[in-house]
């Protein structure tokens, strides 16, 4: 065999590995999944901010994610949460900054790849970057001014002494009119005159509704006669003014003075059926009148007792 077929032999065995690599898992993998950073300059200065721009190739379906976060020598991930969650997008620019000058290393960012059901698919490392910080360039050939003197300000002090004599001239004005005030008689209070026939007053609201009872008015007059009563009644029982007071808020107020609950529901149903018949024109029955004259009675001696 010359030495021109051992060339061609070569050259076709080196032909069937190259073929035998592209084909295999290894390399198909390395294609689908890879991951590229680069930076537009290698010289910042302090506190920039530095934009790595990290390039991604992979299947559609699939998504990414920065596997952990790694470790940074004198930089500093100026938003490192939005880098370990998931994401699709072809391009992305993380954000750094430093704040010593020097030669810095961005390590490798290892990138996890999870396909549509959320399981590992492949990974991809960034080569590290080599960035260089440095102090902002001084002008040197300017001249260094001295600082400025202080501004001499015009400053004339506040005649104090003014307020003084408005003071004085106020008080002399408070003393004069006080002389001049002469003293009042003293009134002497009237007592009232007690009647001696006072009639107890819940005797009194009974009464009021035994008379309403046989009284030959229509609905609204004696629905509307009752609810005076039980309003009188609890303004004396409770000491609440009940008459510029809805229905509502009287039943609220009992709420707030801790009346009991009983009371309270009997004082509702009458309340109710009046507003029924005082707003919404409702008609009731002789027995209905009747049934809500007794509860006001019973409501009346029960919560008095």
């Amino acid at each position: 065999m010359n030495s021109s077929d051992q060339k061609c032999l070569k050259l076709l065995y080196a032909i069937t590995i190259l073929c035998f690599w592209l084909t295999s898992p290894f390399s198909a993998q390395a294609q689908e999944f890879y991951a590229k950073a680069s930076v537009e300059k290698d010289t910042f200065i302090v506190g920039d901010s530095i934009n790595v721009r990290v390039e991604f190739n992979f299947p559609a379906g699939h998504i990414y994610m920065l596997q952990k976060m790694p470790r940074l020598q004198s930089l500093e991930f100026l938003d490192s949460s939005a880098l370990l969650k998931q994401n699709k997008d072809r391009v992305k620019t993380i954000t750094i900054t430093g704040f010593d000058s020097g030669q810095f290393t961005l390590p490798p960012l290892e990138f996890d790849f999870l396909d549509a059901t959320g399981k590992l698919a492949g990974n991809a490392l960034t080569e590290p970057l080599q960035i260089n910080i440095k102090y902002a360039d001084v002008d040197t050939s300017k001249d260094i001014k001295p600082i400025k003197a202080p501004i001499q300000v015009d400053y004339k002090p506040f005649p104090y002494w003014i307020l003084v004599l408005i003071a004085v001239f106020i008080l002399i004005g408070f003393l004069l009119s006080k002389l001049r005030k002469k003293p009042k008689p003293e009134k002497i209070p009237v007592q009232p005159v007690v009647a001696e026939n006072n009639i107890n007053y819940i005797e009194e609201h009974i009464r009021k509704i035994e008379a309403l009872q046989e009284s030959e008015g229509n609905d609204q007059k004696f629905w509307f006669g009752l609810k005076e009563i039980l309003r009188s009644y609890i303004s004396r029982q409770y000491k609440i003014a009940t008459q510029e007071k809805t229905s509502a808020q009287i039943l609220n107020q009992l709420k707030k003075e801790e009346v009991s609950t009983q009371y309270i529901a009997q004082l509702e149903n009458i309340f109710k059926q009046a507003d029924l018949v005082l707003f919404a024109n409702q008609e009731t029955q002789n027995t209905e009148k009747q049934a809500g004259a007794a509860e006001a009675v019973s409501f009346i001696k029960q919560s008095s007792s």
